[in-house]
């Protein structure tokens, strides 16, 4: 918790200088402010003094002062905004002396005394005991990724295989990266003239690292063994490390590295020598193993949590020693929940499968071993639940915590902290909770200078993201973007660690209310948590009567919240209630009466309207009442002066009150989804405002006072009747992104002359070529900034100028990367069938017809993405002359009998991913691709159509290495073939509706796809819709 005590006593310095103290009986004496500061000051330098050392290293007793020294930042702050300040002024400042004084002399007394402080629990990396890792034949779903490593390192032209290659796999804590490098290592080092398995940790040791590399390289070579190397002969072991391997035919393993520093340092002594030597790093972070591989992603192998099937069968394995499963249905249904919380992780399934297998006898009978199993498995849970310790979790808990004690920075760990009070079934937003951790003052003043909080936020995210701590959730329509989860076992890590630190405490019926165990409570200790988060239900109120929540800073609720907000919450700043369903408009008087709230969420509860008391929470920063009923807001809410983020998406809100202009601190309003028609005149005073989010809302035209919105960076009104913007439109010089239309009725937006004064736009969708004049259209070319544009054109008789004005004038964008076309026509396919619809269930678009013809002066000179959403009757030809674009998405009515619309694609040379939709109502015949189709860069492909009816002949798609076929209740016998014909071919992706399951078409199909796969000479992969199975290659590979 000393991470956060830093911001927060820093924050509280900057109050006490920045305001005069006042009592009864007058002002606050200036000598007796100043000494208040200096004391403050001292605990500053204290705090940053516990915040080197992790709270394991203290014994007992220190942790006790410790916390009393953390809290005193707090406890200071909740005394000024104590409601009786102004009365008790005086002997408030007397009771903060003596407890500064004490800590001082708590600190005098122990941080002096070595004794009080004891070794590390953990010594060195736990992974590197003998007893981590086990035997090959132990391990199960590990066969596959191991030939398909073997196959990365041994793949290529003759002239690649002799030079020295690197190959890196990454991913998160447990996942096996050791024990795959391991084994690939066992299998290939005999084919080497010299081999080495070297590991780095956290805190690289480059004096053990080479000592330990060149002890290896020598026994291996048959050479002398080497004294132990000095820490200034460091550079000279590289060195002679370097020659030794010179002229040698090398293998080498270097295993968990951290840093691209560490691995640079080791790349000098790692000559590449023509000789075909191969290099194996292991990473959990992205970064680093993109610079292993000078940046190249076919090089890094990204590790993959085991599937439901390889799961259970290494559990089963662990706990009774077969890999069959129970035949009891109760046993079975005991195994899974376990198996859902390990979230195929492996070394998190031989932890828990081992401790099983110590606690559970496997030759009991079936209904006592049910028996036993749920009652240890009740138990782990309240563990993983609460925090607390398990000391069979030790190891695993020591492995995952590294990742956590590897982050650059304290603020960045707390909010990490912070991020672990969610449930396990709640995603992250991004945004969401990058308003909370400012809200908490996790990101001090002083890290942002240069740039906004928000932007120090997604920083963090990113580094989480790039150590693989937090994943990215693979989202539907139902979840949005930039959303992301926990590992199960990340999160317990992390609640242990906030148990450990008493900075976030987590309570829930099962944790409070555990027979088998004491239940705790945080007013039960010499300490206060700050940060809270609670899940209830209609049984906690038993345990609930006892908490006592005064001090607590931030809450977040789960479940039930109406007993909690009946409960003393004055010094709160962040409540987040957001689906809490017990809720209704009375609670609001309990939360009005939390005046130093910053953040408050009451997403998705049932309150339906805000009362005028709400004008009282005048520090509110950010107010979210999105996804409930309400239909107007109070004119009060003009008076929260400090409000900077308003969110009411997805309500019943009909206007805004013209009160919303006296918000002048706002920074993002959003209103979308909801049944406004206009924005008050008033929107105009909002001159802070940064965000404007109308979409999916009735407004047809925006009032000219948008113009006063001069730092609005990001305007997004899609899907709005809006078609045309004021001319005042052109004064938001700071607009970056800039979203209009309705792309699924190809109506685009009508600039006003003078959109290139619009010099910081980098995002623009839809730009409707009829609608917009001449002038307008040329006038694009001068947004050097856009970078991500979508069009709509048209076909009819008179469009062709507009159209060719507007493709030469985009085509002259320096830093256009990506286009999205929609088209829109009354062209009428000849091919399709009468009173036939070429579309699943409902109407489509019309069908655009694009002219083949090449306007003059269209280069794209960097555009790499290109989408056609809407349908094309045909493939343009000019699309070939496009030869910097990587990604291509097409949906196309035919392609032609000769098959020159293939070319035109295959001619792309740069062409990385190409996603092809065959919208007719059943193809006339089979789409065959050859070799003279060329497509010599394409990696990934995705067919799309009613019948998968394509073949791939010898030579096809050279460099494919994922396939991707979305299937329907096509005709029988039209199905996909020629799968062994692609020769760098690793994934097969079969995609449909349930509605499509008893299909003919899509079974036979499956059954094609696993044929040719289980005969094809590399390890293929089959996902079908997400179920993997693989079908492994003979290793008959020699690197």
């Amino acid at each position: 918790m000393a991470d956060l005590a830093v911001g927060a006593v820093g924050a509280l310095i900057r109050k006490l200088a920045g305001r005069q103290l006042r009592s009864r009986g007058g002002v606050l004496p200036e000598e007796a402010q100043q000494f208040l500061i200096m004391q403050m000051k001292v605990v500053e330098e204290i705090i940053r003094e516990l915040e080197k050392l992790p709270p394991d290293l203290f014994h007992e007793h220190v942790k006790i002062w410790a916390h009393k020294a953390i809290d005193v930042p707090y406890m200071t702050e909740d005394l000024l905004h104590d409601p009786n300040f102004l009365d008790h002024l005086d002997g408030m400042v007397r009771e903060m002396i003596m407890v500064l004084n004490m800590v001082n002399e708590l600190h005098r007394i122990y941080m002096g005394n070595p004794s009080f402080i004891r070794d590390s629990m953990v010594s060195g990396d736990p992974r590197l005991s003998d007893s981590y890792y086990r035997d090959s034949t132990e391990l199960v779903g590990i066969d596959e990724p191991c030939c398909q490593l073997i196959k990365m390192l041994t793949e290529g032209q003759a002239t690649t295989k002799q030079r020295m290659e690197v190959i890196s796999i990454v991913g998160f804590a447990g996942l096996g990266k050791t024990s795959l490098a391991k084994l690939v290592y066992q299998k290939l080092k005999a084919q080497f003239d010299c081999a080495a398995f070297v590991s780095v940790s956290p805190e690289a040791n480059m004096k053990a690292i080479f000592t330990d590399m060149l002890h290896q390289l020598d026994r291996e070579s048959g050479s002398h063994a080497h004294e132990e190397i000095t820490s200034d002969q460091t550079k000279l072991a590289a060195a002679e490390t370097r020659t030794l391997l010179e002229n040698k035919r090398y293998f080498i393993v270097i295993d968990d590295l951290w840093n691209i520093e560490d691995w640079n340092n080791i790349l000098l002594s790692l000559p590449n020598n023509d000789c075909g030597s191969r290099v194996i790093t292991t990473t959990r972070i992205s970064d680093v193993a993109k610079a292993c591989c000078s940046g190249r992603d076919e090089f890094i192998y990204q590790m993959k949590n085991l599937g439901d099937i390889y799961a259970r069968r290494l559990f089963m394995k662990i706990f009774i020693g077969s890999e069959d499963s129970f035949p009891d249905a109760g046993l079975t249904k005991v195994v899974d929940d376990i198996l859902n919380i390990c979230g195929g992780m492996p070394l998190a399934i031989i932890t828990v499968a081992s401790l099983f297998g110590r606690e559970v006898g496997a030759k009991e009978p079936l209904h006592e071993m049910a028996n036993s199993l749920q009652s240890v498995w009740r138990k782990m849970m309240w563990y993983l639940n609460s925090g607390c310790e398990h000391h069979d979790l030790e190891n695993l808990r020591n492995v995952v915590s590294l990742s956590y004690f590897h982050l650059s920075s304290n603020n960045v760990r707390a909010c990490l902290r912070y991020l672990a009070s969610c449930t396990q079934s709640h995603r992250i937003e991004r945004r969401k909770w990058a308003k909370k951790w400012i809200s908490n003052e996790f990101i001090p003043q002083g890290e942002s200078q240069g740039t906004s909080d928000e932007e120090v936020a997604t920083q963090y995210f990113g580094e989480l993201i790039n150590c693989n701590v937090i994943r990215p959730v693979k989202y539907d329509d139902s979840i949005e973007g930039d959303t992301y989860e926990f590992s199960c076992m990340m999160l317990y890590v992390l609640r242990l660690i906030s148990h450990e630190s008493h900075s976030v405490a987590f309570l829930s019926d099962s944790v409070m209310g555990n027979s088998d165990s004491e239940p705790w409570l945080p007013s039960d200790r010499e300490w206060t948590t700050r940060l809270m988060s609670i899940q209830c239900s209609d049984n906690s109120e038993s345990w609930l009567n006892n908490l006592s929540l005064f001090h607590v800073h931030s809450l977040t609720v789960h479940g039930f919240a109406k007993p909690i907000l009946r409960k003393y919450l004055t010094y709160l700043r962040v409540l987040d209630i957001d689906g809490c369903n017990d809720l209704d408009n009375t609670d609001m008087d309990n939360i009005c009466q939390m005046t130093l709230l910053k953040h408050l969420s009451l997403k998705k509860t049932q309150i339906t309207a805000l009362p005028p008391k709400v004008q009282e929470l005048t520090r509110l920063e950010t107010l979210d009442v999105s996804q409930n009923e309400i239909t107007a807001l109070p004119p009060e809410i003009g008076n929260l002066m400090s409000l900077k983020t308003l969110e009411v998406s997805r309500t019943e809100l009909t206007a805004l009150p013209p009160e919303t202009g006296k918000l002048t601190s706002l920074k993002t309003l959003d209103v979308s989804r909801t049944q406004i028609t206009a924005l008050p005149p008033e929107i105009g005073d909002l001159t802070n405002l940064e965000t404007l989010d109308v979409s999916r809302t009735k407004i047809k035209a925006l009032p000219r006072e948008i113009g006063g919105l001069t730092n609005l960076e990001t305007l997004d009104a899609r899907k709005t009747p809006l078609r045309e913007l004021p001319k005042e439109f052109l004064r938001l010089l700071r607009l970056r992104s800039l979203l209009f239309g309705q792309s699924n009725l190809h109506e685009g937006v009508k600039l006003p002359a003078g959109s290139n004064q619009l010099r910081s736009v980098k995002v623009l969708s839809a730009i409707d070529s009829r609608e917009c004049s001449t002038s307008v259209l040329e006038e694009l070319c001068k947004l050097k900034e856009l970078s991500d544009l979508a069009i709509v054109l048209h076909d009819g008789p008179n469009d062709k100028e507009k159209t060719d004005n507007l493709l030469v004038s985009i085509g002259k964008i320096p830093n256009l990367k990506s286009l999205t076309i929609y088209g829109d026509s009354h062209f009428t396919d000849p091919f399709q069938e009468k009173g036939s619809n070429s579309s699943d269930e409902t109407p489509l678009e019309q069908d655009f017809n694009p002219s083949d013809e090449t306007p003059a002066s269209r280069c794209f000179p960097a555009l790499k993405e290109l989408k056609v959403p809407g349908r094309f009757v045909k493939v343009p030809g000019w699309i070939a002359q496009l030869t910097a674009v990587t990604i291509l998405e097409i949906r196309v009515c035919r392609l032609d009998e000769e098959m020159k619309d293939l070319e035109i694609l295959g001619n792309m040379t740069n062409l990385r991913g190409l996603v092809l939709s065959l919208l007719v109502a059943l193809p006339r015949k089979q789409l065959t691709i050859s070799s003279s189709a060329k497509f010599t860069s394409l990696e990934a492909f995705t067919f799309d159509c009613r019948a998968p009816w394509v073949t791939f002949e010898v030579g096809a798609m050279p460099r494919l290495k994922h396939l991707q076929l979305r299937l329907y209740a096509g005709p029988e016998g039209k199905i996909p073939s020629g799968i062994v014909h692609l020769t760098n071919l690793r994934k097969v992706s079969l995609r449909y509706l349930s509605q499509y399951t008893g299909s003919a078409c899509i079974s036979q199909t499956i059954d094609a796809m696993k044929e040719e796969a289980a005969n094809h000479p590399n390890l293929i992969t089959i996902f079908v819709n997400g179920a993997q199975e693989f079908f492994p290659f003979k290793e008959t590979a020699v690197i």
